[in-house]
């Protein structure tokens, strides 16, 4: 975006992922406990995003521990030290005490594959898989059953579409048309596939 003589960058995957996780599940993550799965460029954004609003403590958790490690220690370097990498163990472990579990892999866009099999999250523990589907993923399954209260992507999608909608046109869309919009296109997405 031009801002006068110069170009602007804006990422809205961070305000897109703030505003559904309090519209979604009534969360802010001052003080919260979180464990991020993923450590690739959406993990990035959303570790970003909810560091930069004091939660208590950041997990991340890749398949590739390796990641996990560099980029807690990038957003360490950045945020402080209330961010580490876990392995699968130690992920599980964290799994079973922490009051959010965010979801930033791809895993479960095929309907079958779980990014961290085995979590058990404490009573009270909420989900938010950033994947949009028009079916719950396998994550949001499992930990539903487990009585975790969980919400898929469809949220996040909608709020970065409206944040660069009215970065770039200085107006305010009509969230409730993008969202049926979104919709619309899910469900028709889903019935090409059956």
């Amino acid at each position: 975006m031009r801002d006068g003589t110069r170009l602007r960058g804006d990422n809205t995957d961070a305000v897109g992922l703030l505003a559904a996780l309090e519209e979604d599940l009534g969360i802010v993550p001052y003080g919260v406990r979180i464990l991020l799965l993923g450590a690739g460029g959406a993990a990035r954004a959303a570790a970003a995003a909810l560091l930069s609003h004091g939660p208590a403590a950041l997990t991340i958790y890749n398949r590739d521990r390796e990641r996990a490690e560099r980029l807690a220690m990038a957003m360490g370097a950045r945020y402080g030290g209330r961010v580490r990498a876990a392995g699968h163990a130690e992920a599980l472990v964290e799994g079973a005490d922490v009051d959010l579990i965010v979801n930033a892999t791809s895993a479960g866009l095929d309907g079958v594959s779980l990014p961290l099999g085995g979590l058990q999250p404490r009573p009270g523990a909420a989900l938010y898989d950033m994947v949009y589907t028009p079916t719950p993923t396998p994550l949001m399954c499992e930990l539903a059953a487990r009585g975790t209260t969980v919400a898929d992507g469809l949220s996040m999608l909608v709020a970065q579409a409206a944040a660069s909608f009215a970065l770039w046109t200085g107006h305010t869309p009509p969230t409730n048309v993008m969202r049926a919009a979104a919709r619309e296109a899910l469900a028709a997405r889903e019935g090409r596939r059956e």
